[in-house]
Formats: C-alpha cells, sequence, structure tokens
C-alpha cells in the first residue's frame, strides 16, 4: 500500500476513534443512543448536503473550460508508483494536485486549450489504488508537467519528470496495471565562479 493510501486509512481509524469518543462523552452526560443515532443521521445529512453542493460547482467549473478532445491512447493503470522523487515527497506532489492542470501562465479561462489537462483519472487511481482506471496519455503527459510545475514552485531546477521505456507495452499496455513515473534530480556538484579583471 502507498504512503497515500495508509495516510487515507490512519485518517478513515482516526474519525471512527474520535466517533466513538464522542459517542461515549455523551451517553455518560445522559444522552440516549436514539438521540446520538438521530444526531449523526443529522450531520451525515449536512455532510452530505454540502459534498454535493462542492462536486456541482466543481463539475460546473470544470465543464466551462474549454478542454481539448482527448483522442489519444488510453491506458488501464490500477496503481501510480513515482520514484525518484527526493526533494518533495510524493505526498506533497499528489496533495493539491488539480482536477484540471493548466501548464500556461495565464487562468484557467483564458488559458489556450492545448495547455489545460484533465487530471481527474488519475485522482481517481489515487484514491482508489488497484481499481482499473482508464487514462489517457495526455493525461499522462499532463501529470509529468504538473509534477515539474511542484518542483519549480520550490525553486528546484535540473528536474527530469518521466515514464520509464518498457513501462508501456506495444504502446497500448502497461505492465502489471502500473504507472511508474520516474523523478531525476539532477544534483549541483560543483559551482565556480570566476572573476576577470578588464585590465
Amino acid at each position: 500500500m502507498s504512503n497515500f493510501g495508509m495516510m487515507i486509512t490512519q485518517a478513515k481509524k482516526e474519525v471512527v476513534f474520535n466517533q466513538l469518543r464522542w459517542d461515549t462523552y455523551l451517553v455518560s452526560k445522559g444522552c440516549k443512543m436514539g438521540t446520538l443515532r438521530k444526531m449523526w443521521i443529522v450531520l451525515l445529512y449536512v455532510g452530505l448536503v454540502v459534498c454535493v453542493v462542492q462536486t456541482a460547482a466543481a463539475s460546473q467549473a470544470t465543464e466551462s473550460l474549454n478542454l481539448p478532445e482527448d483522442t489519444t491512447t488510453r491506458l488501464v493503470v490500477r496503481q501510480l508508483r513515482i520514484s525518484g522523487n527526493t526533494l518533495v515527497s510524493t505526498e506533497e506532489l499528489l496533495e493539491f494536485m488539480p482536477a484540471i492542470y493548466n501548464a500556461s501562465d495565464q487562468r484557467d479561462s483564458e488559458a489556450d486549450s492545448q495547455y489545460l489537462y484533465d487530471l481527474r483519472s488519475i485522482q481517481k487511481v489515487i484514491s482508489a489504488p488497484g481499481r482499473s482506471q482508464e487514462v489517457s496519455l495526455r493525461a499522462i503527459q499532463g501529470l509529468t508537467q504538473y509534477i515539474l510545475s511542484v518542483y519549480q514552485k520550490n525553486n528546484y531546477s535540473g528536474i527530469y519528470v518521466y515514464v520509464p521505456e518498457g513501462a508501456i507495452r506495444d504502446g497500448v499496455e502497461l505492465v502489471g496495471g502500473i504507472l511508474p513515473i520516474n523523478v531525476l534530480e539532477a544534483p549541483v556538484s560543483e559551482v565556480k565562479i570566476k572573476y576577470y579583471d578588464a585590465e
């Protein structure tokens, strides 16, 4: 299981533990279990309404963008594996990955469609590792550009992000359903400064 998957599992355990602790506290103060169940149902309902509204708003924003038609080959991906990244953690690389990555320096609504990459299929792979998801070659290209942009925002240079040769069999199938993304961080081994006098 990836570190990202373990973080999600740990977060779920913490939510369940906190819920049990809250239930115990309320029962000790005299609340009945029926009352607790009603409270949890109301909270769950409110949470679902908020999620649906946020999802609808995000979906509307995505639909208003001028995304290019993606006719590139689709690969079945079950897992994303990022390696070679020592300067920026995998969690940091994926934590704020947008659904639509804009590789231009313009706002999403003004960017030329060739600079917009739909990364929603990759987000699905990250959130449900092991479940097969079709991902286009264009989305993979967008992911590599997004990862490179995270390094650039952290003022790193000499970074190369790529899918290794041999990961895609016959141009249509990933080996083992794993999408490997390699990050090559070129170290600076020596810096020399020479000054020349005009005389």
